[in-house]
């Protein structure tokens, strides 16, 4: 929003009251309370478009960044956790732990275009660089890591799993 002359504007998850609360920047007054599913968590900014991960109910909300206002709520989910931003402004990546997969959402048509298994509850997930790969650490201690490329999103394809010498 500052980049075009706007104010720049914060979403911050209230979980328990089952909202988003957007903030201005940097005064952090309230300019809106955003009504949604229950236990909103997980928060990623996609173009103008946030995507709201809800892991206890299997939903994931869509959140129009200039209404600040819900556009849609997908169903079908296991237990949606984070999502990592596409370059293009497009897709989000997002780990579900509960089927064990990462998934493609095209945030403009709100809808899922892609779905790959990775071998485990996928959690915490990260885009590299070059926009090409997911990576993303499979359950809670995560003993192991699954690297998908993304370069055809309505394709994700699992590279390789892993187990680093840490946790990750």
């Amino acid at each position: 929003a500052a980049r075009l002359g706007g104010t720049p504007v914060a979403l911050v998850t209230a979980d328990l009251e089952a909202q988003l609360v957007a903030l201005e920047l940097p005064g952090l007054r309230r300019l809106r309370v955003i009504p949604t599913m229950p236990l909103p968590r997980a928060i990623e900014q996609v173009g103008n478009v946030a995507v709201v991960a809800h892991s206890e109910v299997g939903v994931v909300t869509l959140v129009d960044g200039a209404s600040l206002r819900v556009t849609k709520v997908l169903r079908g989910f296991g237990e949606p956790r984070y999502a990592a931003a596409a370059h293009d402004g497009r897709h989000a990546y997002l780990s579900d732990s509960g089927t064990g997969e990462v998934v493609v959402l095209d945030v403009l048509a709100a809808r899922v275009v892609g779905r790959v298994d990775v071998g485990g509850p996928a959690r915490h997930i990260a885009l590299d660089p070059s926009g090409q790969r997911v990576w993303t650490a499979l359950g809670m201690k995560a003993e192991h890591v699954a690297i998908v490329d993304v370069r055809d999103p309505a394709r994700p394809r699992l590279v390789r799993r892993f187990r680093p010498p840490w946790l990750a």
